[in-house]
């Protein structure tokens, strides 16, 4: 890939000013900085729209006005998270029972996922706390599941992915890699880098016989951050089982 000098990290010393500036000064200034910028609507990574109406604008910033955690202050936030919840859960058949958090973004929601299925992990093999945890990642999927690894001292073992296994994850490389300490599976609804869905259901018939065999549970999660609100409205989708 291209090198990007403005990415490379620089020690920046600056202090605050002895003196303000009036809003509108400010405000010109920080345009100016951010004209460097490209343009959000060119960046083909974002899972955010671009283009927002004065009500909707009006509403972020009441919304921006709350502290998300405090929902006995702001009731009003646990009820939109509970109703969001019950919204996308009808949407994809959930069954009764479902259950629901409201995160910062999708990376949060893989971080916090990939922590869940650790705690499961230490759960379900007590006896196995000293040995090192694994997860099973697709090529494809999205930097901050690397994070996971990262964050939470967790073996990434990489599935790649090829135009053999249409750019998705290959599902000829999993079985070899599970084991007892293997703690989930990340699949993606939507790469970020071509839009393709992984083979979810087959992966989860690979470890269903896998756990029919050995014992082991390996959930799975879905990062449904790019085609989870998609994939719904999408002919052709019909056939999903969910």
């Amino acid at each position: 890939m291209p090198s990007n000098e403005s990415s490379t990290p620089q020690h920046v010393t600056v202090s605050i000013p002895d003196k303000g500036l009036r809003d509108e000064v400010v405000g010109e200034l920080l345009q100016k900085h951010m004209a460097a910028d490209i343009p959000p609507s060119h960046d083909l990574g974002r899972f955010t729209t671009t283009k927002f109406d004065e009500t909707s604008i009006n509403i972020m910033v009441a919304g921006s006005l709350r502290n998300q955690p405090c929902v006995e202050e702001y009731p009003s936030l646990a009820d939109f998270r509970d109703k969001c919840v019950s919204m996308l859960a009808n949407l994809w058949n959930a069954p009764s029972g479902f259950f629901g958090a409201a995160t910062t973004g999708s990376s949060e929601a893989v971080l916090l996922g990939g922590l869940a299925m650790k705690r499961q992990w230490q759960l379900q093999h007590p006896s196995h706390l000293n040995s090192r945890p694994n997860v099973l990642i697709g090529a494809n999927a999205h930097i901050c599941v690397n994070k996971v690894a990262n964050y939470f001292d967790v073996e990434a073992r990489i599935i790649p992915v090829s135009e053999k296994s249409g750019y998705t994850f290959d599902l000829e490389g999993l079985e070899d890699r599970l084991d007892e300490n293997t703690i989930g599976v990340f699949l993606t609804l939507g790469s970020t880098y071509t839009g393709h869905y992984d083979p979810i259901q087959q992966v989860s018939r690979v470890l269903d016989e896998y756990e029919h065999q050995t014992g082991n549970n390996i959930p799975i999660h879905v990062d449904a951050a790019s085609g989870g609100f998609i994939a719904p409205f999408t002919p052709g989708n019909t056939n999903f089982i969910w």
